[in-house]
């Protein structure tokens, strides 16, 4: 009986100390499935609703890596985005890569008693890099790549974890110079797996 009774309280006190030391702990969000809306200029100059494409054309794979520590989530995400138009004569195809990195602050947390559920509240800042390729068959190919461009936003992010199972909305303005529109609003849901780190 002791024995029992010494190895509950063993069991006991170590949930508890791994519970306290996940607290300081930081965690590694990885997402790689994602679904991202654009209101943008099309490759035909007409304002639209768009999904960007995922990682090497594969639909909803995407590199989306977050390392959040107590109040504080740094990101790094990368979007891409292929469209093509055109007729027998003439065809134009327009890819655009986008890379990020972002700083939040969380401004609201609630949570499960064991902490196994929990909802999160982000304000965020990003800065990164666009780059588009423009690609123009006419009687015979011509392609024209831009230098990579600065792009900046802020938005709001709403983060859910279940064990650890996470799952991020993300709602941002990008602005670059040479984007159509300058302004572009973004919407983001990811879905993927956190660690503690």
């Amino acid at each position: 009986m002791k024995k029992i009774f010494f190895s509950f309280l063993f069991f006991l006190s170590a949930k508890v100390f791994a519970v306290d030391r996940a607290k300081d702990m930081g965690r590694i969000d990885m997402m790689p499935i994602q679904v991202q809306l654009r209101y943008e200029d099309s490759v035909e100059q007409t304002r639209q609703l768009q999904s960007y494409k995922g990682l090497f054309g594969v639909p909803l794979i995407e590199l989306n890596l977050a390392y959040q520590y107590k109040d504080y989530r740094f990101s790094f995400g990368r979007s891409y985005q292929n469209e093509k138009t055109g007729n027998q004569t003439l065809k134009i195809e327009k890819s655009t890569t986008e890379y990020l990195l972002g700083a939040g602050y969380r401004v609201f947390q609630k949570s499960s008693v064991d902490e196994a559920l929990s909802i999160e509240l982000f304000a965020n800042a990003f800065y990164g890099s666009v780059q588009a390729e423009v690609v123009t068959n006419f009687f015979g190919s011509s392609s024209l790549k831009s230098d990579p461009d600065q792009v900046f936003a802020v938005g709001t992010s709403v983060v859910g974890r279940y064990q650890i199972l996470v799952v991020e909305a993300d709602f941002k303005y990008l602005y670059s110079v040479n984007m159509n529109p300058q302004y572009v609003p973004v919407f983001a849901v990811r879905i993927g797996a956190s660690f503690y780190f």
